[in-house]
């Protein structure tokens, strides 16, 4: 029928146009909470294709940092593999106090009360046997996600139809991984069909497949110990040029999605599902393993990265000191001589640097050994070496006290930041938590520079005023109290502070 409206989610037919925006339609007011959750439209939809199944897409012309999504979690709880810890807070406990019906460990009697624990396990649980160690993982508590996620179908129809429109992916992950999948499918339909009796309440076996799956593949990390799954945030695809980020509150009940980039209208929004500074092979290995397709974003097909050359070694047998780059899955080909290397040569390779690497809690000494010594290695930009920078960064000079650091500390300071922010520039464009941190260490470098009199000519006060306002625009949707916040607001501080340091200079 021409003309016929669809839902903007679901692509059933609607009968409603969106009065405040005109731009999409909705099947239900259900729905319609998820375009407008408050007082203001978000500009995405759902689509389909053959390829992918569900994406997202813009329904307009976006700014960077403009909210895209808000979505609430269908299901909250502890992380797969973890010690005890409490049903409601998701602290650790050790087992001062249960709850008083099924015996699961709590923090407290307040929490034991909570309806995320009383109306969700509590009410099918029968009672279990008291646990004995708190030190190591417990298997019971890989269940509770999955459970929160399909007892949607018997307390809530509207989340467990979104839900259902979900590719299930339990064939996949028996293909990828079936020793691992029949492990788990015996903790958890087993405990919850056999033991709990969730069969005669009406959940199916298929039905806790299909929702262990849904967790295993697309639930995120919800502060340290748990994890959630958000039914709209889930449609989002992944791409290693991706252009918009997303931030779980505090709670973790809700997940935000900003625009890093500006988007033009009826673009995808992507996000990435894999480390930036990770090689093509590394990421690609995650993705079939975990999501079950191989990524064919520009970055990916680029041989150099997108010219940064970001998982590249040096050519082992080159007098030219040639570059090796992925030509295939299996051959690594010299940008120089031509040489081709497997490519298992170059991960053992990168192996056996990795183990060498340090970490945060390493004196700046062993990050700078590593430097040298792989020099004649790994290429400069190579993802290894950038950690290190990236550690380095906030590792050198970390105070404002201008009389605990050399001049040589503080332009090794901005040095690092410096070729940091040049790849930034290619591989994480935009508004990014990335480029916030790493703006924010070489400001503070330029005003402890400032402060020791050795000011960079090249570098004057509105220059540093406008990377300070790009701080704060990075990093302000960051959760209250979170490092990255404390980054922002100590910005903050700087920006407002600016004209009175250029008067004590």
């Amino acid at each position: 029928m021409e003309g016929e409206q669809k839902c903007f989610l679901c692509g059933q037919n609607a009968e409603e146009l969106c009065s405040d925006c005109g731009e999409v339609s909705f099947c239900s007011q259900f729905h319609q909470t998820k375009h407008r959750p408050g007082n203001k439209c978000l500009p995405f939809k759902i689509q389909t294709c053959p390829e992918k199944g569900r994406y997202v897409v813009t329904t307009r012309d976006v700014e960077a940092m403009e909210l895209l999504i808000e979505d609430e979690a269908a299901s909250l709880g502890p992380k797969q593999f973890t010690r005890p810890v409490c049903l409601s807070c998701l602290k650790p406990v050790q087992g001062e106090f249960s709850c008083s019906s099924c015996n699961y460990p709590m923090c407290s009697d307040s929490c034991a009360e909570d309806i995320k624990h009383t109306k969700q396990e509590c009410s099918v649980f029968p009672r279990f046997p008291s646990l004995e160690r708190f030190e190591v993982d417990q298997p019971q508590y890989e269940c509770i996600v999955p459970l929160r996620l399909a007892l949607n179908k018997l307390t809530d129809p509207q989340t467990w139809k979104l839900i259902s429109l979900h590719m299930d992916h339990t064939k996949d992950r028996i293909d990828v991984s079936p020793q691992i999948i029949e492990g788990e499918s015996r903790t958890i339909q087993g405990l919850l069909l056999e033991f709990c009796g969730l069969r005669d309440l009406g959940l199916t076996e298929d039905d806790l497949s299909y929702c262990s799956s849904l967790v295993s593949t697309h639930s995120v990390t919800v502060g340290e110990s748990g994890r959630g799954f958000f039914p709209v945030f889930a449609f989002m695809s992944h791409s290693c040029t991706y252009n918009a980020r997303h931030v779980v509150d505090e709670s973790g009940v809700k997940v935000r999605v900003y625009a890093q980039t500006n988007i033009k209208k009826g673009e995808e929004i992507c996000i990435t599902y894999t480390s930036l500074l990770s090689s093509t092979s590394f990421r690609q290995q995650k993705l079939r393993n975990l999501w079950f397709f191989t990524c064919g974003c520009d970055r990916c097909v680029d041989p150099s990265e997108l010219g940064t050359f970001i998982s590249s070694v040096v050519c082992p047998g080159c007098p030219e000191k040639g570059i090796l780059v992925l030509k295939s899955e299996r051959d690594w080909s010299c940008t120089m001589c031509g040489l081709t290397v497997s490519d298992t040569m170059v991960t053992s390779l990168l192996e056996a640097t990795g183990k060498k690497m340090g970490t945060v809690n390493d004196p700046i000494e062993k990050h700078e050994s590593f430097l040298k010594e792989t020099s004649t290695l790994l290429h400069p930009n190579n993802y290894q070496v950038l950690i290190t920078k990236r550690i380095l960064t906030q590792l050198y000079c970390p105070s404002d006290d201008v009389h605990l650091y050399s001049i040589e500390e503080v332009q090794r300071k901005l040095e690092l930041c410096d070729h940091l922010l040049r790849l930034i520039r290619v591989l994480d464009p935009g508004y990014s938590q990335f480029r916030g941190l790493t703006l924010f260490h070489r400001v503070r470098g330029q005003l402890l520079l400032w402060r020791l009199g050795d000011w960079p000519a090249s570098v004057n006060q509105k220059q540093v005023e406008d990377d300070l306002t790009e701080v704060i625009k990075c990093l302000e949707v960051e959760n209250r109290g979170s490092h990255f916040s404390k980054v922002c607001e100590k910005a903050k501080l700087y920006l407002e502070s600016l004209p009175r340091q250029t008067e004590d200079v």
